[in-house]
């Protein structure tokens, strides 16, 4: 997988693009959502910063191996947070 990022992010310079890689494996957070589904809790700096990201992108490229034919749960924990925080990019 990290061959193929570092291939996409060299062409997408190359082309001229400007390219910020967010590595799921260095955002720390908590895995378990202790409010619940039902009460508001505030994101962690790390998850407060890649939505920046994602907000400022004109173009989003997920990377990722296909577990058991989906998305690591990592990430699918990320886009469960982020759709209950009211952020959709």
């Amino acid at each position: 997988m990290q061959g193929f990022r570092e291939e996409y992010k060299k062409g997408a310079e190359e082309s001229g693009n400007q390219v910020e890689l967010v590595n799921l494996i260095d955002i720390k957070f908590d895995l378990n959502l202790t409010g619940g589904f039902s009460s508001h809790t505030e994101l962690e700096k790390d998850l407060q910063d890649a939505q920046k990201k994602i907000l400022k992108a004109n173009h989003i490229v997920i990377v990722h191996p296909v577990w058991w034919g989906s998305v690591p749960a990592l990430l699918k924990k990320v886009f469960s947070i982020e759709h209950y925080s009211w952020f959709r990019f």
